[in-house]
């Protein structure tokens, strides 16, 4: 899942570094958009599968604990972003990370 989200967001930030007029922060959006998709998974998987065997009860609230670590890293990745990339396309980020958060989606029709 983690490659498949990689490889969107490179085809993101490069369609974007084609159809921008400022093609290297267009590109770099893209990038940072699907690289904060790509940091959240990471988390998840982190904490949701931190140990093997565990209780069924123990593990839904590692999978509920995990997704909640992620929207805060999320959030605060976005927000991170925002503050230190003053010449941030919008458009870009929010493609670049729309790109990355389908390979959830991709994933689930090719099983």
């Amino acid at each position: 899942m983690i490659r498949l989200q990689v490889g969107l967001t490179v085809l993101a930030a490069m369609v974007a570094a084609g159809v921008a007029q400022d093609a290297m922060h267009a590109g770099l959006s893209a990038l940072l958009g699907g690289a904060i998709v790509v940091m959240g998974a990471l988390v998840y998987i982190g904490v949701a599968f931190a140990r093997k065997r565990a209780a069924p009860g123990v593990l839904v609230r590692r999978h509920f604990r995990a997704e909640a670590l992620k929207m805060i890293v999320t959030a605060f990745l976005f927000v991170a972003v925002m503050l230190f990339f003053k010449s941030v396309s919008a458009g870009a980020l929010l493609g670049g990370f729309a790109a990355a958060q389908s390979a959830y989606w991709l994933g689930l029709l090719s099983k």
